[in-house]
């Protein structure tokens, strides 16, 4: 999808049934992106997170675009939400880190 004006980037999964998520901004704004968010193939491969640094004053803005993995039917998936949630965490912190706003 190119619409005037904007550029979009985009992280999709591997697996049939997922959904993924996109962020859209103004032409230009954008810094950098990635969908390789956490480098792990267990967390990157259902394309639930893309991060984008985006231009902004009097600092740049860092987003964190996530769609957080359910807990399942019974919470079976509970181990797999947590563990995204706890890497999600670490990540934002070590961009904070980096004196960057999250």
């Amino acid at each position: 999808c190119k619409e005037e004006g904007w550029s979009s980037y985009w992280s999709s999964s591997n697996s049939r049934g997922f959904n993924g998520v996109a962020t859209f901004a103004r032409d230009g704004l954008v810094v950098s992106a990635s969908c390789d968010v956490f480098q792990d193939e267990e967390l990157d491969r259902e394309g639930r997170c893309i991060v984008t640094e985006v231009a902004s004053q009097p600092q740049n803005v860092v987003v964190f675009n996530v769609y957080v993995p359910t807990s399942g039917r019974g919470y079976c998936k509970m181990p797999f939400k947590m563990k995204y949630l706890r890497r999600l965490r670490e990540k934002m912190s070590e961009v904070r880190a980096k004196g960057k706003h999250v």
